[in-house]
């Protein structure tokens, strides 16, 4: 995300981040990672579950596909780090209007699944001004 910090600015977008660490653990990984966007730890997972996010089964983390998917991710220079919090916690990317109403919202369905930047960038330089309302928070 940290390479698209001006292309959000640019589309009128602020980011806040979300994690399950402690204020000493979301401290040291804006600082280790350069992290340029504010972010709020929510160890209780309250944020999480407010917008139902799910968590993966057991099982699921024996996924040949979340395997190759973790492999790959590898090959492009991301390391795995130290899990913090609910290992078994699934993300979720939301993109919230000046009303607080959800425009875009995506459930992630593996530890993997996430939109690209540039998937959000484009969502928000096209949607039109009356998107439909998915849900106000």
């Amino acid at each position: 995300m940290r390479p698209f910090e001006e292309a959000f600015h640019a589309a009128g977008t602020g980011v806040l981040l979300v994690g399950m660490g402690t204020v000493a653990q979301t401290k040291a990984f804006i600082r280790q990672l350069a992290v340029p966007f504010p972010m709020v730890c929510d160890p209780e997972r309250e944020i999480y579950k407010t917008f139902a996010l799910k968590r993966i089964s057991p099982l699921g983390f024996l996924s040949p596909a979340l395997a190759v998917k973790g492999l790959a991710a590898m090959g492009r220079g991301h390391a795995p780090g130290v899990p913090q919090g609910d290992v078994r916690q699934l993300a979720g990317v939301f993109i919230i209007d000046t009303h607080g109403v959800v425009i875009f919202r995506h459930e992630a369905r593996d530890p993997s699944d996430h939109p690209t930047p540039e998937e959000l960038i484009d969502f928000l330089k096209n949607r039109a001004p009356e998107a439909s309302i998915e849900e106000t928070i």
